[in-house]
């Protein structure tokens, strides 16, 4: 996802930009759910039949597509963030407190009248 917010005058910006996320955190519940049933049913199965090693396994499986759901979720929160302000560029990161900020100049070309853009960081 991608919103972009300019200013009146359209020089000044703000730039966010998300991963897609079409997956909500009830829906991830509900489809965890639906495999917890699933292999809670076919662990009870196999336990009847005698095969009582599958549970561990059945356990370590919905471990994992538990923290796997997780980890999707907390990548969906992830974002970029670009603001320019007059001739500042700065750029934001989620969990990052560090802005990297560039200093932007036009250079406006005499001879062919060309508006090149000179970026300093700092």
């Amino acid at each position: 996802m991608t919103y972009l917010q300019t200013a009146p005058d359209r020089r000044d910006f703000k730039l966010l930009i998300r991963p897609n996320s079409s997956l909500s955190a009830v829906a991830a519940i509900m489809i965890f759910a639906v495999f917890c049933v699933v292999a809670v049913g076919i662990g009870v199965y196999m336990v009847m039949l005698g095969a009582w090693p599958v549970l561990p396994f059945l356990g370590l499986e919905l471990a994992l597509l538990a923290i796997t759901f997780v980890l999707i979720k907390k990548r969906s929160t992830f974002f970029d963030l670009i603001v320019s302000e007059g001739d500042r560029v700065q750029l934001k990161k989620k969990g990052s407190k560090r802005r990297a900020g560039i200093k932007a100049r036009s250079i406006l070309g005499a001879d062919q009248g060309l508006n090149r853009t000179l970026l300093v960081s700092q």
